[in-house]
């Protein structure tokens, strides 16, 4: 959130490229633009060596957003010795696949965390030392602060690292509470009972876009955290988080 709100306001012209899983699940929510994704056959491999090859052919710097595991299974990449000072790269290490962990059915399994979840204690440190890739790390807001800015201020005729350590089973809290979003947003009303502005969505493909006005003073947003495969008209089927609702109403 802080690196989007960072380069929107930055005179500095940003391509954001978003892994896969957490990383461009948290670009849906807190970009304002046109982001580049690789998701590869299941997600996980591609996405550091697609942004360093994009990096090659465009003179803007190119941000990397990914996740720990994302990125130690692409890190050959950076051994590739045509890239340059035009990729940035933050790199989100929560020791391991956070995303999986949110399943309530592998919480008990034996396999959860060395299997799935693939936890470890590795740090990109030492293979940024290996392949002359400028590095930085942050533990909290003030260093994330720090860094985050260094990655897109800094001049460099090499790659540079930002690499942001957090804790996979402290993360996004109120979302783990909601199995997703399920939230009640204040709306900042000039006076009781107006009519005002209060959401707009739109679908990055498509361009379809929804704005929402209301008279109430909050907005639940809930994106369909329970849904199991339903079937709709003509052969569709809604998965889990596979819809967004927006219920303009009074605080619950």
């Amino acid at each position: 959130k802080y690196f989007e709100k960072l380069i929107e306001e930055s005179a500095v012209c940003v391509n954001t490229h978003y892994a896969n899983s957490t990383a461009v699940r948290l670009g849906c929510i807190y970009a304002n633009h046109y982001v580049w994704c690789n998701r590869g056959v299941n997600g996980i491999e591609g996405s550091l060596s697609t942004a360093a090859g994009f990096s090659l052919t465009d003179h803007y710097l190119n941000v990397c957003i990914i996740g720990d595991l994302s990125f130690f299974y692409d890190q050959n990449a950076l051994w590739n010795r045509n890239i340059n000072g035009s990729l940035r790269i933050l790199l989100l290490n929560n020791g391991g696949g956070a995303i999986f962990g949110k399943f309530e059915g592998l919480k008990e399994s034996a396999a959860r965390e060395r299997l799935v979840m693939a936890e470890h204690v590795t740090s990109a440190c030492h293979l940024c030392q290996a392949h002359g890739v400028a590095y930085q790390n942050a533990d909290d807001m003030a260093s994330l602060r720090e860094g985050i800015d260094w990655l897109i201020h800094t001049e460099s005729d090499r790659p540079m690292l930002m690499e942001v350590f957090t804790d996979i089973d402290a993360d996004n809290e109120q979302i783990k509470n909601g199995q997703g979003y399920d939230h009640n947003f204040v709306l900042n009303k000039k006076e009781e009972g107006e009519l005002s502005f209060a959401a707009k969505i739109k679908d990055p493909v498509s361009c379809r876009t929804m704005e929402v006005y209301t008279t109430e003073p909050g907005l639940q947003m809930y994106t369909g955290n329970f849904l199991t495969g339903i079937s709709g008209q003509h052969g569709a089927t809604f998965p889990r988080r596979s819809a967004v609702c927006f219920e303009a109403q009074k605080f619950p």
